[in-house]
């Protein structure tokens, strides 16, 4: 299954049993819980579906037994608790997690790279030409 990093939108590729689990992000080393659609959310995330709309929304564990409103339909309801306890730092990570190859955003990094030294480059030759 392919996560983005709730952290640093990072692009990864899991196994499809991380789902439900936590994972770790290799870019920035950060842990976070992948919710059973496969979505990353931060430690302190919950993922719950408006019984309204069906959207799903993510909002704080601190909202679990209070009344809250979705953005998008206006339902009212109360956020009930996972139906297992919540991960934390100490859970240990699933499965490895790997960097999708996004070929674009690689080619886009590389070139800004090399467009970075051949301009740094230009402008020491022409300072130290002075």
């Amino acid at each position: 299954m392919d996560l983005l990093c709730p952290y640093c939108s990072g692009s990864l590729e899991a196994d499809d049993s991380v789902a439900g689990g936590k994972a770790q992000c290799p870019f920035c080393e950060h842990k976070f819980l992948v919710d059973k659609t496969g979505a990353g959310l931060k430690m302190d995330e919950l993922a719950v579906v408006c019984p309204g709309c069906s959207e799903r929304l993510v909002l704080g564990f601190k909202s679990i037994g209070i009344k809250s409103v979705c953005p998008l339909c206006g339902q009212h309801f109360i956020v009930s608790a996972p139906e297992k306890a919540p991960l934390t730092d100490d859970t240990p990570v699933a499965a490895p997690v790997s960097v999708v190859k996004n070929n674009i955003v690689n080619a886009c990094i590389v070139g800004g790279m090399i467009l970075f030294v051949i301009v740094c480059a230009i402008l020491c030759t022409l300072w130290f030409r002075r």
